[in-house]
């Protein structure tokens, strides 16, 4: 993938890294022109940047929609709502979603999120002792709902199981 664009370089490669797809295939050089990159990175208005791989390519999109369980997702967000520059590329954050969005929520929470918001003294200090407690409810409403749909998953395919048997 040959670009003089750092901005497309960037996301082009981190797409191609994480879908494990070499940085010169097809699939993903195809995309320098795309509409939905070149929509997120020139317009301050367009905020997001999906990237998905589905039948040996990859598909850009400016929103998330539905899609079936255990997809990988690879999602550009900005910071704030700009054109995206050779000296702000810093404003996009990039967040992998797998499973579903629920499950990845929870998992950012609980992993990265509630720890330095609850746990780090200067960060605990800073946050309200409301938004501590609504940081807690969502983690707990959150895990408690995937429990909820992991049990009735895995009851479904074990009765789908019996049937075949």
């Amino acid at each position: 993938m040959e670009t003089q664009d750092v901005r497309k370089s960037f996301i082009l490669t981190t797409t191609g890294n994480y879908f494990n797809v070499s940085l010169s295939a097809p699939s993903l050089t195809n995309l320098l022109n795309d509409e939905a990159l070149n929509n997120f990175l020139d317009s301050g208005s367009c905020q997001l940047l999906g990237a998905l791989h589905y039948d040996d390519s990859l598909l850009l999109k400016n929103k998330i929609e539905a899609s079936n369980k255990n997809e990988k997702l690879l999602v550009f967000f900005k910071i704030k709502p700009e054109v995206i520059t050779d000296s702000n590329l810093q404003n996009i954050c990039v967040s992998s979603m797998i499973d579903s969005p629920l499950s990845s929520l929870y998992h950012s929470l609980q992993t990265l999120y509630a720890p330095v918001l609850l746990q780090d003294a200067e960060w605990s200090k800073a946050l309200d002792p409301k938004l501590q407690n609504l940081v807690t409810e969502l983690s707990e409403g959150l895990g408690s709902l995937l429990r909820k749909t992991s049990s009735s998953d895995a009851s479904t395919s074990g009765a789908s199981q019996n049937t075949m048997a």
